[in-house]
């Protein structure tokens, strides 16, 4: 059974993919990443069997744990990371390290913009 970290698993677009992961009935084992991890717990509650994990693309103390054992990531960019080298290669770059099945990458419209 395959580790899939979503990451902004609270948001939009997040909560869309595990609410079809579990309509489907995909089995695996999906854990929910985020800033917040209770506002994941509330929005999520009603999906059993999920797991929990706090991720904060300003706190590189985070990644390892959010990572661990994981074989595929979700990786939405989060629109308020306007400052990608500060924010977001390091999590990228501990990616990197692991070996890892896959990384799905979702982007933002009018990111071109930002540096």
């Amino acid at each position: 059974m395959a580790k899939l970290l979503i990451t902004g698993a609270s948001g939009n677009i997040g909560h869309e993919i595990v609410r079809e992961l579990k309509e489907i009935g995909a089995r695996h084992e999906i854990i929910a990443a985020d800033y917040n991890v209770e506002k994941s717990k509330t929005v999520l509650g009603k999906y059993d069997g999920l797991t929990y994990r706090h991720l904060d693309y300003g706190n590189a103390n985070s990644f390892k744990h959010a990572l661990k054992d994981v074989d595929v990531v979700f990786l939405l960019r989060p629109p308020q990371l306007a400052n990608i080298p500060k924010y977001f290669a390091p999590f990228v770059a501990e990616m990197k390290t692991r070996a890892l099945a896959k990384v799905v990458f979702l982007s933002v419209q009018g990111v071109d913009n930002n540096k």
